[in-house]
């Protein structure tokens, strides 16, 4: 994998959602491989902060995902500056909680844009661009939310396995082009996205604790440097693929495992709390 990493060097690589948590991790560490990374952030400001902190060839500017029209003059300016893109990672994201009779319909179309259609749109951009060069990474960044469906998560659970269906398909369309298609998996992480959450009495999140965003800045490298496939985060979490895949044969069994692993009190039980409404508003630009 070493020497595979080497091949990253002088890549140009553009991050959504760049400037904290894992789009942040992430662009440090392809920066630390030496390549060329453009992050695009809602705030950037704080996207500007992080570009000089992390040093090396990085390239703020302002991007809200939502926005086609910006999202494509992200792609033209950061190739007119760093040149032709390598790779984009598809990471800007927000996760709303709450029953889904309670969500406003503009805050789940917000949910649905940032996570689901904006990635869609991004990857379509990149693969314009890829296919003709017969080279190229898309990383999109789905959920452990991508596989099992979550009380409390609806609408971010359709925009998640959206984008682990979305990206298993285009892996086909794409790859007898040379173009590569990556899906990344992390269950829950340290970021901006748990805010508000019951985090320390769930059960689940006692087995599987929340990670560093490094852990998932990580995989992403490395699945940059290799060929597309699913990655989950942390690695061992694949071993639930197949129970995941069996508990949706029984609806049953599904409900009593979420309130066995305290799923459903972690996501109801901080929904309403003043940290997740300030998160939302914060990302989506909505009050709920």
């Amino acid at each position: 994998m070493a020497r595979n990493l080497r091949n990253l060097r002088g890549k140009v690589v553009l991050i959504t959602g760049g400037a904290q948590g894992i789009g942040r991790k992430t662009a440090e560490a392809f920066v630390a491989q030496g390549a060329k990374v453009a992050i695009g952030d809602l705030d950037v400001d704080l996207a500007k902060k992080a570009a000089d902190e992390i040093g090396g060839d990085v390239l703020a500017l302002p991007l809200d995902v939502s926005d086609y029209d910006q999202f494509a003059k992200f792609i033209e300016d950061a190739e007119k500056a760093l040149g032709p893109i390598d790779v984009l990672v598809n990471n800007a994201g927000v996760m709303i909680v709450g029953d889904i009779v309670d969500e406003p319909q503009r805050v789940t179309d917000k949910q649905l844009m940032i996570d689901l259609n904006s990635v869609i749109f991004g990857s379509r951009e990149a693969a314009k661009r890829f296919v003709p060069r017969r080279c190229g990474h898309i990383i999109n960044i789905a959920s452990i939310a991508g596989k099992v469906g979550l009380p409390g998560l609806s609408s971010y659970n359709a925009a998640k396995y959206g984008v682990v269906g979305f990206s298993e398909a285009l892996r086909g369309e794409l790859r007898p082009y040379g173009v590569e298609v990556t899906v990344i998996m992390p269950a829950f992480i340290q970021t901006g996205l748990i805010d508000g959450l019951d985090t320390e009495n769930s059960l689940i999140l006692k087995a599987v604790p929340p990670q560093p965003p490094e852990r998932v800045a990580e995989a992403i490298v490395k699945a940059a440097a290799g060929r597309g496939m699913n990655h989950w985060v942390p690695g061992w979490v694949t071993v639930l693929d197949p129970i995941l895949a069996a508990l949706r044969w029984s609806p049953r069994l599904t409900v009593a495992a979420t309130k066995a692993l305290g799923l459903s009190e972690l996501m109801s039980g901080g929904a309403k709390s003043a940290a997740r409404k300030a998160y939302i508003e914060r990302t989506t630009g909505q009050a709920q």
